[in-house]
């Protein structure tokens, strides 16, 4: 109940932020600024392998563009003033409310990477698929980045598979 309540929450909101974009004002990422990465997943919960793996993809895309070039923020579950893992990467704890949540920060970012291994999969409750895949439709509606890297699909409800159909096909 809650699971759909809150898919259907995420949805208005990336159709109501696709609406807003189109009446433009946003500014769009120049070359020379700092690349602006939201990596989206559970992490920071003491769960070595979801936090390394995190930490390496921050690594990797940070090798890319280049270390100075990189403005990584990343979700973290746990207390975000303890710092084990990623670095400089700028440690966002996320509300529970998070449709409003995303709606916020996911504008300030040039792109979202979804980073969660599950990102795409039903598997105990749809909440955390909701929130990577609201969290990339956002980002498409407002004409960022929009990456699942380290991302697994696997069996989904009809309504999480209905949401990555609509918001996660141009991704």
């Amino acid at each position: 109940m809650v699971d759909s309540w809150m898919m259907d929450w995420m949805s208005r909101t990336i159709e109501r932020a696709r609406l807003d974009s189109l009446s433009g004002g946003r500014e769009d990422h120049q070359p020379g600024e700092q690349l602006k990465l939201l990596f989206a997943g559970y992490n920071g919960a003491y769960n070595m392998g979801a936090d390394v793996r995190v930490e390496e993809m921050i690594r990797q895309v940070s090798h890319l563009v280049g270390p100075d070039r990189l403005d990584a923020s990343v979700f973290r579950y746990e207390d975000p003033r303890v710092n084990y893992y990623f670095g400089d990467a700028r440690k966002l704890q996320p509300q529970v409310l998070f449709p409003r949540y995303l709606n916020r920060i996911v504008p300030e970012h040039d792109g979202v990477i979804a980073c969660e291994g599950s990102t795409f999969k039903s598997k105990f409750t749809d909440l955390l698929s909701a929130l990577m895949v609201g969290a990339m439709g956002l980002a498409y509606a407002y004409d960022r980045l929009s990456v699942a890297y380290g991302a697994e699909a696997g069996d989904m409800t009809p309504e999480l598979n209905e949401m990555v159909t609509k918001y996660c096909r141009d991704s």
